[in-house]
């Protein structure tokens, strides 16, 4: 995927529209979503949707974000110990 690493650039920047972060939320790239879920930028609402995500290291940075909310994180941490 060649445009792969423009799509992380848009995510990292700091001025990405918050409508544009939950759409790339749903990019087939793990790369892509692992830096959405990093954004300290990303609203809650789209973290809560990543914390389900299939990759484990979208849920582990999810889980750092100081955005996610505390239940996210209980969430996360109960389904991390299966």
């Amino acid at each position: 995927d060649r445009y792969c690493d423009v799509r992380r650039a848009v995510v990292w920047n700091p001025n990405t529209p918050v409508e544009l972060l939950a759409e790339l939320a749903t990019d087939r790239k793990v790369s892509v979503r692992r830096a959405v879920a990093k954004n300290t930028s990303t609203p809650a609402e789209v973290l809560n949707k990543l914390a389900t995500d299939k990759d484990r290291d979208v849920c582990r940075a999810v889980a750092v974000n100081p955005n996610t909310p505390e239940h996210v994180k209980v969430f996360l941490a109960l389904i991390s110990t299966r």
